[in-house]
């Protein structure tokens, strides 16, 4: 089979039952929301269009680095044996398909951690994203995210030019005009309960009043 060529359309992945002893300790941490990664759920129709993203994400990376797709399927070719060894059951997938999984999630992974790793430095970045539900925490404990994410691709050797810089330009952009820290002040600071919007519209409301039956005081003297 033409590796590359199966590499460049779509697949089916078999099912496959992840170690029932673990499923039962915590079910939830085994059922992935958006995207799988491995061969256990990426067969579900609602990750087929994150299987799609990943192979744009192949194709970006090959793009940006000016390599060949070949490379990465030899490399992962040695590292087959090994990986099937990771996994608690039998991997019922070929090994052009199995290699096919390694290669598209093993760039996806490293391309996301590109944009997450330059948010995350510490634990209150892990809060900030927590709380703003951009990340869901199951460990727990929020230095061993940061830890996680700081710690994924230290062995990886990316390009020199990081490919959301432009995102990352916008942003801070964004962030640093006065209008919009003035707002995210007032968001934090004042508004950051609804008892505090409350608070300001009553505050307001009596401000007003008082300004209102001061003038007609003043009209009546008049």
């Amino acid at each position: 089979m033409n590796f590359l060529s199966s590499l460049m359309h779509k697949h089916n992945v078999p099912s496959i039952e992840s170690h029932k002893y673990l499923r039962n300790v915590n079910s939830q941490c085994y059922e992935p929301d958006i995207v799988a990664i491995g061969p256990y759920h990426s067969n579900k129709d609602n990750f087929k269009m994150m299987e799609e993203h990943k192979l744009r994400y192949l194709q970006l990376l090959l793009e940006r680095k000016k390599e060949n797709v070949e490379r990465y399927i030899l490399a992962m070719g040695e590292l087959e044996h090994e990986a099937r060894n990771c996994y608690a059951d039998s991997i019922h997938l070929n090994s052009a398909k199995f290699i096919k999984m390694l290669v598209l999630d093993g760039c996806f992974i490293i391309e996301l951690r590109e944009i997450i790793g330059q948010l995350i430095n510490s634990s209150k970045d892990v809060d900030i994203l927590c709380e703003c539900e951009i990340i869901d925490n199951w460990l727990g404990d929020n230095e061993v995210v940061a830890n996680i994410f700081n710690r994924l691709t230290l062995s990886v050797t990316t390009h020199q030019y990081f490919v959301y810089t432009d995102i990352f330009d916008k942003v801070n952009a964004h962030y640093g005009t006065r209008r919009n820290k003035a707002i995210a002040t007032l968001r934090r600071d004042y508004f950051n309960s609804p008892w505090a919007y409350f608070s300001v519209f009553a505050a307001l409301a009596i401000l007003l009043l008082t300004v209102a039956q001061t003038v007609f005081s003043a009209l009546q003297v008049f």
